[in-house]
């Protein structure tokens, strides 16, 4: 019987040991399972965040690309003589906030035959072209729509 006591004193001293083992455990675990939680929690703003500034890229270069080309459109169809933009002279370059973009302007003659009259020199349709940082070659006119 001594060694049942023994056993039941020990039982006892480890019961009480073992519950707050247990109970270290238990706050361990949460600890952990709460900096995964933040960590994963990190990870899924950070993402959000870099979506957010890739659309808002996206959404500047569009509206700089959409007033370049309002203005090249403009210019052409406000021009006063068909060869305005043909003459060598330097075309006033597209400010937009604050940076200018350098527009140069494609033209071409053509000759045509109507009822076996030959005309040369036609001015054919003009083409204003403008090229912008990270988003490429943008052009008005008739040649634009080849691309």
């Amino acid at each position: 019987m001594s060694l049942f006591r023994c056993s039941s004193q020990h039982q006892r001293r480890r019961g009480s040991s073992a519950g707050m083992d247990t109970l270290s455990r238990v706050r361990g675990d949460i600890l952990i399972e709460s900096l995964i939680g933040m960590l994963l929690f990190g990870i899924a703003g950070m993402g959000a965040s870099y979506i957010s500034s890739s659309v808002s890229v996206s959404q500047k270069d569009m509206k700089v690309q959409d007033l370049v080309v309002t203005e090249m459109r403009s210019r052409v169809m406000n021009r006063t003589s068909a060869s305005e933009y043909c003459d060598g002279s330097a075309i006033a370059p597209v400010t937009v906030a604050g940076t200018e973009i350098a527009v140069t302007a494609t033209c071409n003659t053509v000759s045509a035959t109507v009822n076996s009259v030959s005309i040369a020199n036609i001015s054919a349709p003009i083409t204003l072209n403008a090229t912008i940082e990270s988003l490429g070659d943008v052009r008005v006119g008739q040649a634009a729509q080849q691309n």
